[in-house]
Parts: structure tokens; sequence; C-alpha cells
């Protein structure tokens, strides 16, 4: 009897561990055109690199890294605390969220969503990333993504 019942509990241990299905993606971002908005004119045309890694449809991991024309990266998250992320249901849009761990006045946000109107191409994908400083937008950068193909 004690037999059958630590294999019900490893079958149900086992069946549990892969109810929890665990996907990772990675998208390659470059900046939509500059418009003649102030704000979005002078943000930098760098690129992003978006790592996105879901649980059951959630966001559970969300990394950001910006890689400049000259080749430096960094990352947001290096300039804030741990982020808050949000999954919208029913749909695959992803937010992040993230005040700054030395300027506290500093809010950021960043969106990745699929576009419904998009059927395949490098437009079904985008990026979207505001910086806020005393209630006050300093930073709107748009971009447009493609889905890294995995190997």
């Amino acid at each position: 009897m004690w037999a059958a019942a630590a294999s019900a509990q490893a079958l149900n241990a086992q069946a549990g561990a892969s109810e929890h299905a665990v996907t990772a993606q990675t998208f390659n971002c470059r900046p939509v055109e500059q418009s003649q908005n102030r704000i979005v004119a002078a943000d930098p045309s760098r690129a992003i690199r978006v790592s996105l890694t879901l649980t059951d449809k959630k966001a559970t991991e969300f990394k950001v890294l910006y890689v400049d024309d000259n080749g430096e990266k960094s990352s947001p998250a290096d300039e804030t605390k741990p982020w808050r992320l949000v999954t919208t249901p029913g749909s695959r849009d992803y937010n992040w969220y993230a005040v700054g761990s030395r300027r506290p006045n500093l809010l950021m946000h960043g969106r990745l969503f699929e576009r419904d109107s998009v059927q395949k191409g490098e437009n079904r994908w985008s990026y979207s990333e505001e910086q806020f400083e005393l209630g006050i937008r300093t930073v709107d950068y748009h971009a447009t993504c493609v889905e890294q193909e995995r190997p």
C-alpha cells in the first residue's frame, strides 16, 4: 500500500510539472522612423533586444538590452528596481513597469505586443518604452520587432 501511495504521489508531481508550459522568445527590434515630435526625435536610434519567458502564457521574465550603433550594450534594469510584469489576459501583450533605483522620480514602462492586423513579417510585433521624470514624459520610443529564430 505504501508503494502504491508513493507511486501515485510521484505521478502527481510529474503531472503537475508538465502542466506549467515554459517558453522563451527573443525579439530584435529597430526604431520606427523618427517623427517631428521633439521628444521622439531626441530619443536614441538604438536597436533593442527583448527576451521574454512565459510560464502558462504569462510573462515571468522580461529582459531588455539596448544596443547602440557603436556596439555598446546597456539595460534599463541596470538603473531600476525590480520590474513588475503584467500580461494582458487573452492576448499577446506583455508589459513591465519599474522605478529608478538611484532616481526615485523616474518611472519606466515597456510593452511588447503582437499586432493582430499583421499576419506575418517584420511589423507583426512592436515594442514601446516610455520614461517619465517628475511626471513629464522624457522618452517615447517605438520599434518594430522580428522574432529571432530558435535553433
